[in-house]
């Protein structure tokens, strides 16, 4: 029965599916013929986001007016289906949060149940202690950057973990959202909160709507995955497993010295692109006690003919596989500190003083609370955190690196620095009308054409002059008529005055060259996590842990079968084999690493380099060719 009414929804009224001009694999389009949940699997470059639009297409020709969303990972992605499918102000795709907020925004007496509730047991914390009860959030609650309860915003979240508990409780938002869609498709699945995937396949996919049918497609693979959100698709799913073999990115080379032999699930792939013919013979590893001797494989690797890249891409990107790392080689250590520093401590409290936890409290308050139930930190822990003691708890969320690697979650302040920077180098012709449009500006006379432009050109000569961010930071309080700094910009630099000054004896520079390498694709140098879904002729990948607590564990990576070691060591093992992968699939001919050689670990990393790569292809660079 299920089947049959699928069909008759695929053919609206045809007399067989039309699969002509629809470059999507046959299994795939068996799949949505048949109703049957699919994952289409396959490793980096294999065209998996290709496939999702050939999918998309292929029902859109069979029945104009199916029904279909898409999840994607990032609002680039997004935009991209959108263009090519939405209709009229009807968007195709968002992203997960976007999506998920979507389904419950309407229901707001049963958000603000479902957030009281969550606060109750414990799964949301009220940091303020803000009295609860059903007159509270009267103005309604939305969805933002970050959890203000007291004005009713919820942040990404705590998002997921109302819709959550609103799908378990309500049949009738599961049939709801089900009739909205027959189709649901999801790319990057394997970065997909396990929340969402409980919604969608336990709750709405199984409500009862008779005849109505909802087919579920994942897109992804999960060696790419850089997040641990997901445990795994359960068995009463019925999901059936599809996998890409071809590439169409890398050399025959790279696929089988390196990229085949990293993964550890089995799944093999052959060249099938524009570089299937590529004779690189370049996959190394080079080696040193010194972190400065990259610059001497990125020398090395430019040496190489290759294809002319594609406009405005560079020949190569050195991917570091931490932020820390990056941050410390591409000129903005200090900014990164400044911001991530605390976040492990911070974070360590929050599990630990749930109970204690209020916003007036102060870090060091918290702190010297735990002591006494007798949960201690080292001397050197403290003295990292020191100089935050004072900030009051509600202050300390912006301690994150995500407030400047991720535009989503990027610090109010940092965000305004960044507009002041950007207006002084981006708009390097005087198209004013322009810098208009995009700060919503009103530019009505020549005087003010004239103000800007005096403006900009002071910016450039404190930036060219390596000023301070706090120098920056008063050009643009005094022309506030054109940058405005926002309620949250406000709210901030008078409520953690720590950050805000520590954040002004910055020089300017480290601003500027995160804008250049974390906001660009284009840039020489970034992650793992900013190259995702890119691709370039030559990648060097820096392999080195950078002293980072949490950091990679290189001890088996390059091991066909490691075997003993704890859980949580298998664990960072198969993390540190993921970032591996997702660095060295990037490169199209070329892929050299370069390994830091430090600690009593490191020539057991590089004997198995050895059998990896081969002797000839891992190089010391320590001692003189």
């Amino acid at each position: 029965m299920r089947t049959k009414h699928k069909s008759t929804r695929i053919y609206h009224g045809r007399s067989k599916v039309d699969r002509k001009g629809i470059d999507l694999p046959s299994k795939v389009a068996d799949a949505i013929e048949r109703c049957e949940n699919f994952l289409l699997k396959g490793g980096a470059g294999s065209g998996k986001t290709y496939s999702l639009g050939e999918a998309i297409t292929f029902i859109l020709k069979n029945n104009k007016s199916a029904k279909i969303a898409c999840i994607t990972y990032t609002n680039a992605a997004a935009d991209e289906l959108n263009k090519r499918f939405s209709q009229g102000d009807q968007n195709i795709a968002s992203t997960i949060h976007r999506f998920i907020w979507s389904q419950i925004a309407r229901y707001q007496s049963d958000i603000k149940r479902a957030l009281i509730e969550s606060i109750n047991d414990g799964k949301i914390t009220n940091y303020d202690n803000i009295p609860l009860n059903e007159n509270s959030f009267q103005e309604g609650i939305s969805y933002g950057e970050f959890l203000n309860l007291q004005k009713g915003v919820i942040s990404h979240d705590e998002v997921l973990i109302i819709a959550s508990r609103m799908f378990q409780s309500h049949k009738l938002l599961r049939r709801i959202t089900k009739l909205k869609y027959d189709y649901i498709f999801i790319d990057e699945y394997q970065d997909t909160h396990q929340s969402v995937l409980d919604v969608l396949f336990d709750y709405v996919q199984t409500a009862d709507t008779s005849h109505h049918q909802l087919t579920i497609g994942l897109f992804g693979d999960e060696m790419q995955k850089i997040y641990n959100n997901m445990d795994g698709l359960k068995p009463n799913w019925k999901i059936i497993e599809i996998i890409k073999g071809d590439n169409y990115r890398s050399c025959p080379r790279i696929l089988n010295d390196f990229c085949n032999k990293i993964r550890t699930d089995g799944v093999k792939q052959q060249s099938a692109g524009m570089m299937k013919d590529y004779k690189g013979d370049n996959v190394k590893l080079f080696y040193s006690t010194e972190r400065s001797s990259v610059q001497k494989v990125i020398n090395e690797i430019n040496k190489i003919e290759v294809p002319e890249p594609d406009v405005d891409c560079p020949r190569y990107r050195c991917l570091f596989l931490t932020h820390k790392l990056l941050a410390k080689h591409a000129g903005y250590e200090n900014l990164y500190d400044l911001y991530d520093q605390p976040s492990w401590i911070i974070k360590q409290i929050k599990v630990k003083a749930k109970d204690i936890i209020t916003n007036d409290k102060t870090l060091i308050e918290v702190i010297k609370e735990l002591k006494a139930r007798g949960t201690d930190y080292t001397k050197r822990d403290l003295e990292t955190v020191e100089i935050y003691f004072p900030v009051q708890f509600d202050r300390l969320g912006y301690f994150n690196k995500q407030a400047i690697v991720n535009e989503e979650y990027r610090c109010p302040l940092l965000d305004y620095i960044v507009r002041l920077v950007e207006f002084a180098d981006i708009y390097k012709e005087d198209n004013f009308f322009e810098i208009a449009k995009k700060y919503k500006w009103k530019i009505q006379a020549k005087q003010q054409l004239e103000k800007l432009r005096d403006i900009r050109q002071q910016l450039r000569d404190s930036i060219e002059t390596n000023k301070t961010i706090g120098e920056i930071i008063d050009i643009g309080e005094k022309n506030q008529q054109w940058f405005e700094k926002g309620d949250k910009y406000k709210e901030l630099s008078t409520g953690n005055p720590v950050l805000f000054n520590l954040l002004k004896n910055i020089k300017i520079t480290e601003v500027v060259n995160v804008i250049k390498t974390m906001l660009s694709s284009y840039s020489e140098f970034g992650t793992q996590h900013s190259s995702k879904g890119l691709a370039y002729r030559n990648i060097v990948g820096v392999v080195d842990n950078g002293n980072w607590r949490r950091g990679a564990n290189y001890e088996n990576v390059f091991k066909q079968n490691p075997k003993g070691g704890s859980s949580d060591a298998k664990s960072l093992q198969e993390y540190t084999r993921r970032m591996m992968y997702v660095v060295g699939s990037r490169a199209e001919c070329n892929l050299y690493f370069f390994f830091y050689n430090e600690g009593d670990k490191s020539q057991s990393v590089i004997q198995d380099a050895n059998s990896f790569f081969g002797e000839q292809n891992v190089i010391n660079l320590d001692i003189e060719q």
